[in-house]
């Protein structure tokens, strides 16, 4: 039988003058190859027929192999499609009138080249010695007598060729069972794209095939993944390389299979090839494994298939999809004129599939998107879904009718943590009629073929890509008129997955019909009050991702008959409503009239959180710019909504300055989420400034707008100074211009009458000590300067800036000391700022007020203060009083008592008068009036609360006047309790120098029921005094801790007890125990031992619950636990159990209260189940998969510790695997919902 690989002379003869340079050009290449000789260089020209100076190619072997046709060292070949005679064989290597070698001739020889003759002709023995001889003499002739000289005709290049068999299929046109490498290489799958992305794993597989195409034996290699994952392609990369190249036979199983070529090589000894064969099914692969596998290594076998099934073979790999990174890298290299939005969507669309990518790419005009994009074309998807392979798959029918109900969700849930059918996957089997193809296990069935295949990928949740593939199943179901409004039906959570999928409708026209009739008004919104459901919000907010143009005949027809009363009561679905009208604002066209779609929703507001309908309104005047702007409209043109509702009403003015406020932002930008990206359509063209020019004149003109908006009415010009004032740090650190505009207003605002100037005031003094370090040293120094004339521009300038202010200067004392002596000089001065002296939080008020006195001689302002304050009525006494008549009380005692019988006696300044014994004249006698006024009941005990502000009280009040202050405290209520722990603190504890703890006295205190037991007076609890107060006890009288402890147990049955409710006490807590275990336990044994409330308290006290903090009984004398429990183990042993952590040791050395408890008690299930119920006690943030895993992880290793102990425990044992069964049911469950929700499972690598 000939050999398939026979091409003889007459088809060498037929070769035209680029056949024969391309033959020879390969026959050099593969004869190097299969060599192993290293070319350093070849030249071989295209074509033959044209003058050469002696020599159509070279090449140069600097390896140590060698074969007859490629010498070692420099050789020359001369190719002659006929035969030469001898004469003319010397004509060929001398110029034309024979005087002298040709130049390359001359060359050649020179270093010691060969010259090799080749002519495509069959030539007898004798001719081919002719020839040699009338080279040999020609040769010498010139003083080259050793030249080393080959001539090979057309039969000698036959016998080389046949050892390659790509030769043969590359040159002879009657061989149709396969093709060579080089003509693989111009195939689409191959050619398609210049550049080749590899990532790890192909880059490690390319490597095992060549290290098993190399090895000893016949290697039988299987390549497989879905169509268009790129394995044609990854099969060239990897042999593109010699020796592979050139030994390829690339064939089709189909044509393969009883050819004459498999026969062959089967059959024939000195072949040798590698035969890569496409769309191979696992049957014929299992022939070929039959036929080849002990041939030795000249002939090997690479299957592809898109079967992904395991097959016997030397080595096998499975292609996935690429990583998104790869994919962007292929279209960045291929098509770097494309923008970003066609790069993201490519890499989107094509799912991590190459030809996906390149067929997509072939229709992406130069630099841009089509909205519209061409789906794989069914061949495709065809392949995608069922693909080449003969073997059994399910109908193509039934497989597309299946997966297009998987498709429209970007998860579904497939199996619960029980391995049964979860509730959502049963739901889309009713819904969308999947019980026509048959009962749920036939459903069961198809899928598992399609998750073999790839296409369905998750365990828990399942998810279909790519997402080609996906939108082309819904393409199919829309076009089948198969998706109706039973989707608004579907539970809210699947319905919730359903809105990733729902905008890239817009793929495709169909797509985008179906969207258009949906949101007619004959479609499933011609009743807009589907609008004001949960359900119907979130489709629509899908839907207006797929065609804001269609979402806003909606809207107008929702806001068209909706009053103020129905908008404000507007909730269920306006959560969906307001994320759509923000997607929509990104648009130019639809900006306008959905901006004012969102301002009424605003001016209707009823919800709390900052990305509302306020909030989103707002954000659309943000001067953001490129990916983080609100638009494509320019900021400028947006302004007209803020003018408009400056002139509004008081909702619509505050609406229209929160947005100018958003307007005048400067820096830090950020948005949430991605608003801009809808399904398929191309990405707007956010906003961006030309220039820094067009970005600073935005900011000039909502300035100005402001400005030239202050009217008349002094509240709403102060609302927008106040806007202003907000603004201008950002605006000024941006340089010159802006900051010139800003210090001209201030200058504008001074001068208007009813223009607060404090907030200027504020913001000048900021802006002088934080922004201007940016700017010139000139314009630095204007804005000091501005600054000065500014606060000295008037007294009251003087006033706001040095006493409501004063945080600037270190020479304040001076100015405020001059600004006291302006004021006793012109009182009427002073009288106009008593709206900022009788507020409470002005910041040098006592400063002033000490320099007011002093410079005011004879003290007379000090009935008209007194009078003011009795009629003003402030909360509290103002700093600028208090230091007023602490002078006072220096310079005139006896008219300082005055004053305070005044206060005392006076009704409206009797609530000042405590206050003011506190801070200026806190004397024993003093305190002791108080006593007696409270006796009379003419004030209220409450009021010593202020003494807890007197610092280093033992230096004015002696131990028994501060001990009945806090009696008096203790017995009053729960907040004046806390207060008097206060004043102890300051009196014993903070700092050092007070007295000796009173030891009995402070245990009293932090015991009493007021204490411990917080009634309704109390708004907020703090235990840092007592926590304090408590230590400093237990350190100084370890004996107090019982009684303290009893104390605390007893109160801890209340739900508003200080330690539960506080809870920073567990150190404290620990404290007390340590400081006399066994008292502490006598304590603990009697109170766990009653019936009822008091011993469950007691267990939730010991367990740290009321602490926020781990169990405290480790703290206590353990063989005193151990006895008391031996008394009556069985209902004794769960109490303790439900009070200590339930922890197993980590190593052999280490031991636990669980541990113990367990090894001894263990049998007891109480026992067994309180600590199991403890363990699983807890809260944590992140991914419920992973923090259950690691605490599996930790409890195997205990175990494990466990076992290797010399007094292993079985009870130990027992209780830790019934807490790893639970774990991995949680495991199981945690793994269903976040695989549901798309949470990466982030689990600790254990090695």
């Amino acid at each position: 039988m000939p050999s398939p690989f026979d091409f003889g002379d007459v088809e060498i003869r037929q070769f035209n003058a680029e056949q024969t340079a391309k033959f020879f050009r390969s026959l050099l290449r593969a004869e190097a190859s299969a060599k192993n000789i290293g070319i350093q260089s070849t030249h071989v020209p295209v074509r033959v027929n044209i003058p050469d100076g002696g020599l159509d190619a070279k090449a140069q072997n600097s390896s140590d192999s060698s074969t007859p046709l490629i010498p070692a060292g420099e050789v020359g070949y001369q190719l002659k499609r006929s035969d030469l005679t001898p004469k003319a064989c010397k004509q060929e290597v001398q110029n034309n009138d024979e005087t002298a070698l040709k130049p390359m001739i001359e060359r050649l020889l020179g270093d010691g080249g060969a010259y090799y003759l080749v002519i495509f002709e069959d030539l007898t023995d004798q001719k081919i010695l002719n020839r040699r001889e009338a080279l040999e003499t020609v040769f010498a002739n010139y003083g080259y007598e050793s030249v080393n000289i080959e001539i090979f005709d057309a039969s000698r290049l036959i016998s080389l060729a046949q050892q390659y068999p790509g030769l043969a299929f590359r040159f002879d046109e009657t061989l149709d069972v396969g093709v060579d490498f080089e003509t693989c290489r111009n195939r689409r799958s191959i050619s398609s794209t210049h550049n080749y992305i590899v990532n790890d794993d192909r880059r490690k597989f390319a490597k095992e095939v060549r290290s098993e195409v190399r090895g000893d034996n016949c290697s039988i290699i299987r390549i497989t993944g879905l169509s268009g994952v790129g394995k044609s392609r990854f099969i060239f990369e990897t042999l593109d390389k010699e020796p592979f190249s050139s030994l390829v036979i690339h064939a089709a199983a189909s044509n393969l299979e009883d050819s004459r070529l498999v026969r062959h090589l089967e059959t024939d000894s000195t072949t040798k090839a590698i035969l890569v064969v496409d769309n191979c099914s696992a049957e014929y692969h299992r022939a070929l494994v039959d036929r080849f596998e002990t041939l030795g290594n000249r002939i090997n076998v690479i299957t592809v298939s898109d079967d992904l099934n395991q097959v016997t073979a030397d080595f096998q790999a499975e292609l996935s999809p690429l990583a998104d990174s790869s994919i962007e890298a292929l279209v960045e290299s291929e098509r770097p004129d494309l923008n970003r939005t066609a790069t993201a969507k490519i890499k989107e669309f094509s799912g991590g599939f190459p030809e996906l990518a390149v067929r997509i790419l072939t229709n992406i005009e130069f630099g841009g998107w089509n909205s519209e994009i061409e789906l794989p074309p069914g061949q495709l998807t065809k392949r995608l879904l069922v693909g080449t392979s003969s073997d059994d798959h399910p109908s193509f029918r039934d497989l597309r009718k299946t997966l297009s109900a998987f498709a429209i969700f970007d998860r579904v849930g497939w199996r619960d943590a029980d391995g049964n059918l979860h509730p959502e996957f049963l739901e889309i089997y009713d819904v969308f009629g999947l019980n026509t193809i048959g009962d749920t296990s036939e459903i069961e069935d198809i899928v598992g073929y399609a998750k073999q295949r790839g296409l369905l990928r998750g365990e828990k949740a399942l998810s279909l890509q790519p997402l080609p593939l996906a939108l082309l199943l819904i393409k199919t179901r829309i076009e089948r008129h198969d998706l109706d409004d039973e989707l608004l039906q579907l539970p809210t959570e699947l319905l919730q997955r359903a809105e990733t999928r729902i905008p890239y409708f817009n793929a495709f026209e169909s797509g985008q019909d179906w969207v258009s009739d949906v949101l007619s008004r004959s479609g499933w919104f011609g009743d807009t009050s589907i609008l004001e459901t949960e359900a119907g919000g979130r489709v629509f907010k899908s839907l207006s991702r797929a065609s804001a143009e269609d979402a806003t005949k909606v809207l107008r027809r929702f806001f068209r008959t909706r009053s103020h009363p129905d908008l404000k009561e507007f909730t269920q679905g306006r959560r969906g409503m307001v994320r759509a009208l923000r997607g929509i604002a990104v648009w130019d066209t639809t900006f306008d009239e959905v901006a004012k779609y969102l301002r009424r929703l605003a001016l209707a507001e009823n919800e709390s959180f900052a990305n509302n309908a306020t909030g989103v309104y707002k954000g659309l005047f943000s001067p953001a710019y490129g990916p983080v702007a609100p638009t494509e409209r320019h900021p400028i043109e947006r302004l007209h909504h803020i003018e408009d509702g400056l002139k509004g009403d008081e909702a619509e003015f505050e609406l229209a300055l929160g947005a100018a406020s958003e307007a005048l932002k400067i820096q830090h930008y950020t948005k949430s989420g991605h608003p801009e990206r809808q399904g398929a359509r191309q990405l707007p063209d956010l906003w961006v400034p030309e220039s820094r020019d067009d970005w600073v004149s935005y900011f000039e003109l909502v300035w100005n707008l402001l400005v030239s908006r202050i009217p008349d009415d002094p509240e709403r010009a102060n609302a927008i100074v106040e806007t202003l004032t907000g603004a201008a740090r950002g605006l000024v650190s941006t340089g010159t211009e802006l900051s010139c505009l800003v210090q001209a207003t201030y200058v504008h605002l001074s001068e208007i009458d009813y223009v607060q100037i404090d907030n200027v005031i504020q913001s000048t003094i900021t802006i002088c000590e934080f922004d201007i370090g940016g700017l010139d040293p000139d314009e630095q120094e204007q804005w000091e300067e501005f600054k000065k004339w500014l606060i000295s521009k008037s007294f009251h300038t003087r006033f706001v800036s040095f006493v409501e202010i004063s945080r600037q200067y270190d020479e304040d004392d001076e100015w405020i000391e001059k600004l006291a002596k302006d004021a006793v000089e012109d009182k009427s001065r002073l009288r106009e700022e008593y709206d900022i002296l009788f507020q409470n939080d002005s910041s040098n008020g006592h400063e002033f007020g000490k320099w007011l006195a002093k410079s005011d001689e004879g003290f007379e302002f000090l009935d008209e203060f007194i009078e003011k304050l009795n009629s003003r009525a402030p909360e509290t006494l103002p700093p600028f009083i208090l230091a007023y008549i602490g002078e006072l009380k220096k310079e005139e005692r006896e008219r300082f008592e005055e004053v305070t019988e005044r206060f005392e006696e006076e009704e409206n300044l009797r609530k000042y008068y405590v206050s003011l014994i506190r801070i200026i004249d806190p004397t024993d006698e003093k305190v002791q009036d108080l006593f007696q006024q409270i006796d009379d009941g003419t004030i209220a005990v409450q009021e010593l609360q202020e003494f807890a502000n007197l610092t280093q009280p033992y230096e004015s009040l002696s131990e028994d006047t501060v001990q009945e202050i806090c009696n008096r405290l203790l017995d009053a209520d729960s907040q004046s309790a806390l207060s008097s722990l206060r004043l102890l603190h300051w009196y014993y504890i903070y700092p050092d120098e007070g007295p000796s703890l009173d030891t009995p006295f402070l245990t009293s205190a932090v015991t009493h029921d007021n204490v411990l037991t917080l009634d309704e007076t109390v708004n907020s609890s703090r235990t840092y005094e007592w926590n304090e107060i408590v230590e400093a006890v237990v350190d100084e009288e370890p004996g107090s801790s019982p009684n303290i402890l009893d104390a605390v147990i007893d109160a801890s049955e209340s739900e508003r007890n200080l330690i539960r409710l506080a809870g920073y006490s567990r150190e404290t807590l620990g404290k007390i125990i340590e400081a006399d275990p066994s008292g502490a336990w006598s304590i603990i044994s009697t109170k766990i031992s009653s019936e009822g409330i008091s011993a469950w308290w007691t267990a939730e006290f010991l367990s740290g619950n009321f602490s926020l903090g781990g169990s405290l009984f480790g703290r206590l004398n353990w063989e005193e636990v151990e006895n008391w429990i031996g008394d009556d183990p069985e209902e004794r042993a769960p109490v303790v159990a439900s009070s200590i952590e339930a922890k197993l040791p980590e190593s052999r050395d280490d031991t636990t209260l669980a541990r113990e408890l367990l090894a001894e008690y263990g049998h007891i299930e109480p026992v067994q189940n309180r600590l199991e119920s403890t363990y699983f006690t807890e809260s944590w943030t992140g991914s419920s998969v992973t923090h259950f895993k690691e605490k599996k992880i930790r409890m195997e290793n205990s175990l494990q510790v466990e076992e290797g102990r010399a007094d292993t425990s079985r009870e130990v044992l027992r209780w830790g695997e019934s807490i790893l069964e639970r774990l991995e049911y949680r495991i199981a469950s945690a793994e269903v919902s976040e695989e549901i929700i798309g949470m990466a499972d982030q689990s600790p690598k254990i090695d």
